[in-house]
């Protein structure tokens, strides 16, 4: 079973296209703002924060990260799955972190097409 993965792989790990933590400022030098959601109980958080830390230090406008305390990696894609609809009531308690990183990507994203279309004109 071993044999498999001692195979000549098609890419690297070491590829900044595979694994951007590795990237160094000439590939992030130029990128968009960006925003990054982490899940605090994810197995790649420390290497989501030196993307972070390489992003800002290229240059990239980074939003400070969301952080969804105890939540896994991508947990904002499984949230309807995993914790079920309608996880906002729209009473006083706060939002599931999976919810709420929702409503920051939707922010973010409207902000990001507001800016762009205030820059065309």
């Amino acid at each position: 079973a071993l044999e498999r993965w001692n195979r000549p792989r098609l890419v690297s790990d070491l590829d900044p296209l595979v694994s951007p933590c590795r990237a160094g400022k000439e590939h992030l030098a130029g990128l968009p703002r960006t925003m990054l959601i982490l899940g605090g109980g994810e197995v790649l958080y420390d290497q989501q924060r030196r993307l972070e830390a390489a992003l800002r230090g290229a240059g990239v406008a980074v939003e400070p990260p969301f952080v969804g305390e105890g939540m896994p990696h991508v947990f904002p894609l499984f949230a309807t799955a995993a914790w079920g609809p309608g996880l906002h009531t729209g009473d006083a308690s706060p939002p599931h972190p999976a919810v709420e990183s929702v409503e920051v990507m939707e922010r973010f994203l409207l902000s990001s097409w507001q800016r762009a279309r205030l820059a065309a004109r």
